[in-house]
């Protein structure tokens, strides 16, 4: 209850990103989980304009967004499937890919520590 005016004042500026005002009320004493917040938020987003944002700024080594991409390679007539693990740092826009033969847990791990 305390942070539901400041987090109302947020989304009517055009900021309806759960993660960005957690992180936002977090640093204001917020001790509550992010599905509280975006189950207040969710009836309240069809009144609110978002507003289109051009890039969003972390510090150094705060954080990187990871994704996988699917390719096939032709080798002798044979199609093989290879997957691409993609790491983007938020700072830097430094891209990190890695071509591998799946996308599990163990290989996500040691795709990361490389």
């Amino acid at each position: 209850d305390p942070f539901k005016e400041y987090i109302l004042k947020r989304m009517n500026e055009g900021c309806l990103n759960a993660m960005i005002i957690l992180d936002e009320i977090i640093k204001q004493g917020y001790t509550g989980k992010i599905i509280i917040l975006r189950d207040f938020m969710r009836p309240h987003r069809k009144h609110c304009k978002q507003q289109a944002f051009t890039r969003f700024e972390t510090k150094p080594g705060e954080q990187a967004q990871v994704d996988w991409g699917e390719f096939y390679l032709v080798q002798e007539s044979k199609k093989k499937r290879v997957h691409a693990f993609v790491m983007v740092m938020g700072y830097s826009r430094s891209m990190y890919v890695e071509f591998v033969e799946n996308e599990k847990l163990q290989t996500l791990i040691e795709c990361h520590e490389r």
